[in-house]
């Protein structure tokens, strides 16, 4: 039996995935990759908080935030959000969330909260405000308050 390979990626504030440096863009690639992305259990390589395992090859992810939304997409059946290399999750106003830092995250299909990116946040600003101390959304004429999320 052939011994599990192991790879160490990184992903930066734009949700970009890197490999000794160099970035990977190939779109099948991505989706994959980020399919798969899970916490890492440990006890292997603690500094690494995500790994995305692939067959007989396990991929450790050094992120603070791996899932990085970057965009808002507007279609005729609804609205999603672009991960990954063309990963699109349905957007869920009611389900954003406010960590201490005030970075906004939603969350995904695969249980990892998402972290708006600029480009989507600047998309989303445009439908957020600030009342009595709380931010709201107002998303095809419904207002959803934007939960505060613990640490």
């Amino acid at each position: 039996m052939n011994p599990q390979r192991e790879y160490f990626y990184e992903i930066d504030a734009d949700g970009r995935l890197f490999h000794d440096g160099s970035e990977l863009t190939d779109t099948r690639f991505l989706d994959f990759f980020f399919t798969h992305l899970k916490p890492n259990p440990g006890p292997l390589h603690p500094e690494y908080a995500f790994l995305s395992p692939c067959g007989r090859e396990m991929n450790y992810i050094k992120s603070s935030s791996p899932i990085v939304f970057r965009a808002l997409m507007k279609f005729e059946t609804g609205t999603s959000l672009l991960y990954a290399g063309q990963k699109l999750q349905p957007f869920m106003p009611e389900a954003l969330t406010l960590d201490a830092s005030g970075q906004l995250y939603h969350p995904t299909e695969i249980g990892i909260a998402g972290r708006l990116g600029r480009h989507a946040l600047l998309e989303i600003s445009k439908f957020i405000y600030q009342e009595e101390g709380r931010y709201w959304i107002r998303w095809n004429s419904e207002q959803y308050c934007i939960a505060t999320k613990s640490t």
